[in-house]
């Protein structure tokens, strides 16, 4: 892995990656951007030094070293698991204006293969 420096044409910046080279399946020479840093004009206003202190990391990095941050929240196993009571007001709606029961009407006069009700009550609930 190694620091590349990287200005664009039209850029006022100059922007700071840690790249990583690799071999794809063919056996060719590929590098990929592990992670930006910033601008290089904005690290260096805070520390001066900021490039050899990232050139050096960047030797010690190994190549197969992949860094996750996980952030994970203690388990719910012994509390109570969420409920979703979201619908129901949805569905107490959807009786009350007697959709089941034309659907089901509809249903019976055109015999469809699938379940009409069941079909829309996932469009509008879901």
């Amino acid at each position: 892995m190694y620091i590349r420096l990287s200005k664009g044409n039209t850029a006022k910046f100059t922007k700071v990656y840690l790249v990583e080279g690799y071999r794809d399946k063919n056996g060719k020479s590929k590098q990929r951007i592990v992670q930006c840093y910033g601008n290089l004009e904005e690290l260096e206003s805070d520390d001066p030094d900021i490039l050899a202190k990232l050139k050096a990391e960047a030797k010690k990095t190994p190549k197969n070293e992949v860094k996750i941050t996980l952030n994970l929240l203690d388990s719910n196993s012994d509390k109570e698991k969420d409920k979703n009571y979201g619908y129901f007001f949805l569905e107490k709606i959807y009786k009350e204006l007697g959709i089941t029961d034309f659907i089901k009407r509809y249903d019976f006069e055109t015999k469809h293969k699938y379940n009409l009700d069941k079909i829309l009550k996932l469009l509008v609930y879901g």
